[in-house]
């Protein structure tokens, strides 16, 4: 009886660390697939992190380039404005030398009558 008694507390404890075996085999599974869960999610983070920033880098190319023409675009627009003022200009003087002409010439004409 008391073999039998040894064996059953034995086969009793064999199944009791088995079960306790089993239950970190499972718990070890869990943490390898949460662990891999992980890094892939890492893994995308660093990706999207990536073509983020190279998405900003592409956009912030463009927008030096947008800056730099629309300075162009002012500068030859200040160049034509002073271009045209200067244009204006003569042709006031002009203008004003006519006049003075004219009324020369009106002033001569009535000294003639």
């Amino acid at each position: 009886g008391i073999e039998r008694l040894a064996n059953s507390n034995l086969i009793h404890q064999d199944t009791a660390e088995n079960s306790d075996w089993h239950g970190v085999d499972e718990k070890n599974k869990k943490l390898e697939q949460e662990l891999f869960r992980l890094e892939q999610t890492s893994a995308l983070r660093e990706e999207v992190g990536r073509r983020l920033r190279e998405k900003i880098e592409k956009m912030e190319i463009q927008l030096e380039e947008t800056e730099r023409s629309r300075e162009m675009e002012m500068a030859r627009r200040e160049q034509e404005k002073s271009q045209k003022e200067k244009i204006i200009e003569d042709l006031v003087e002009k203008v004003e030398h006519l006049k003075e002409k004219l009324s020369d010439s009106l002033s001569e004409h009535r000294q003639q009558f």
